[in-house]
């Protein structure tokens, strides 16, 4: 059926069952091809972020070659090819491929594909969030479980205490470990089995030869650590803490300890791509995602926000070109692809909210939502001017974070950025709100005008679209305004 010929009321019926997979899709459980940076000059590159697909191996969107990459796993060599044509990799793992980029910035041939988890143990602790997400502590880590992460051997649902997992994810600004991708590895830890974790040392204590990773204590005592600078752990440094047994104090017994490179990890690389947590904001163009700093320009674009979106715990990917370890971006992109601005409408005993023009979209909160700009002890309430940041999770749009904006005091301005869930004539439904198009102004994604005709041929189902518009006295928007993100 084509795509116009749907009417609203059946294009609605259909739109939230599909646009859960759509907006994951963009978050890493999917396949799909975009380029590295827009009009990128492809050279020498680098990619760090989870494994998206297969047919070679997608990262960040590109598709790279792997038939003549060197492949560790956990320090490991992985299988040859013929062997595996996945090389011993899986959907959510977070790796970093270093290779060549072709010009077109899709497609690239690697070189090396390097895969280090992040920690595999016995959970310690674990509690629900909500309905679709969990927390979990795991050698003194916190790990965060919920629609974004892929499992293997289990499901979000079916952990529990006890369960020894292996974990790959991306790490915020608050050391909690987003996971990307869990294998479940035994139902209870034994003595003798492969347990280690990395991150960075703290409170190293030479004389009784222990240190902490988060609040895991490490006893390195008989450890091999001659692959360390100096032959010895350092305060800062990065590495990796492997074991197979724990002290009478909890303590993990460390028979290696060794350096391990955290995120990118070159300093210099014509095109480069990292997926990540802004952890610092040093200026209005200034950042930081993991460890890496990166500057933006009059000419990086931007999806799915703007410059003065970046903020600590917002999830981005970054592409462009490193030099002498600064990271000058050609792209920006937001992976929490909703946003919402509006007056609050009602908030409800359950989390929920709901914003003024926007009714069909409930937004959930959770212990995990950042919120921001509030007065300390201050609650949210109606006719609140926020600005939201969420992802679709268990079919329920959860706020990642929520802005207290400057006073509207016409308090009409309304916003919504989405994926696009029915097209069906001049109207489009995003997160179940149907906007007629008719009377609009329609850019792309450069901000240009386009003619109707122009303006729904670009368009696809689940493309990312922001409308903007003013609230009628019935509670309606008049919508003015729709672009393309995509």
């Amino acid at each position: 059926m084509e795509k116009n010929q749907m009417t609203l009321a059946a294009c609605r019926r259909r739109a939230w069952g599909m646009i859960a997979a759509a907006v994951l899709a963009g978050c890493g459980a999917g396949v799909e091809e975009s380029s590295v940076a827009d009009g990128g000059t492809g050279g020498t590159g680098i990619a760090y972020g989870s494994v998206t697909g297969f047919g070679s191996v997608f990262v960040n969107g590109v598709r790279f070659d792997t038939t003549s990459a060197a492949v560790l796993l956990d320090g490991l060599p992985g299988p040859d090819p013929m062997s595996d044509p996945r090389r011993g990799l899986a959907e959510g793992m977070v790796i970093r491929v270093e290779g060549t980029i072709d010009p077109g910035g899709s497609t690239g041939n690697a070189s090396r594909i390097t895969y280090g988890r992040n920690l595999a143990g016995p959970i310690g602790d674990l509690a629900d969030v909500d309905a679709n997400t969990r927390r979990a502590t795991v050698l003194g880590q916190t790990v965060i479980l919920d629609g974004q992460t892929v499992f293997r051997g289990t499901g979000l649902g079916g952990l529990t205490t006890g369960n020894v997992i292996e974990v790959s994810g991306l790490v915020d600004e608050q050391d909690r470990i987003h996971a990307t991708y869990v294998e479940w590895k035994a139902d209870a830890f034994q003595p003798g089995m492969a347990i280690g974790v990395t991150g960075t040392v703290e409170g190293l204590n030479e004389g009784r030869r222990t240190f902490r990773l988060g609040s895991l204590t490490v006893d390195y005592a008989s450890a091999d650590t001659g692959d360390l600078p100096g032959g010895v752990p350092a305060n800062g440094s990065y590495v990796a803490a492997n074991g197979s047994s724990f002290g009478p104090a909890g303590a993990l017994v460390a028979t290696r300890v060794g350096p391990e490179v955290e995120g990118i990890g070159v300093p210099d690389a014509e095109a480069a791509e990292i997926e990540g947590f802004v952890t610092a904001v040093n200026g209005p163009n200034d950042f930081v995602i993991g460890n890496q700093r990166f500057v933006t320009t009059a000419a990086t674009f931007f999806k799915g926000g703007l410059v003065t979106d970046v903020a600590v715990g917002t999830r981005l990917e970054v592409e462009g070109a490193l030099m002498a370890g600064l990271l000058t971006a050609d792209k920006v992109e937001f992976r929490d692809g909703i946003a919402l601005e509006s007056a609050v409408a009602a908030v409800y005993d359950d989390g929920s909210l709901t914003l003024k023009g926007l009714p069909e979209i409930a937004v959930y909160r959770n212990p995990l939502t950042r919120i921001d700009g509030f007065d300390p002890g201050k609650a949210i309430a109606p006719d609140d001017r926020v600005k939201i940041r969420a992802r679709v999770t268990g079919g329920r749009v959860v706020a990642s974070k929520i802005e207290e904006k400057d006073v509207d005091p016409e308090k009409t301005k309304v916003e919504l950025q989405g994926p696009v869930g029915a097209i069906a004539g001049s109207a489009l439904v995003i997160l179940g709100v149907e906007i007629d198009t008719a009377g609009t102004v329609l850019r792309d994604a450069a901000g240009q005008p386009l003619a109707p005709e122009q303006f729904f041929a670009a368009l696809s189902l689940y493309d990312l679209v922001e409308a903007e518009g003013l609230l009628e006295g019935d509670g309606t928007v008049r919508w003015s305004e729709v672009e393309l993100e995509d």
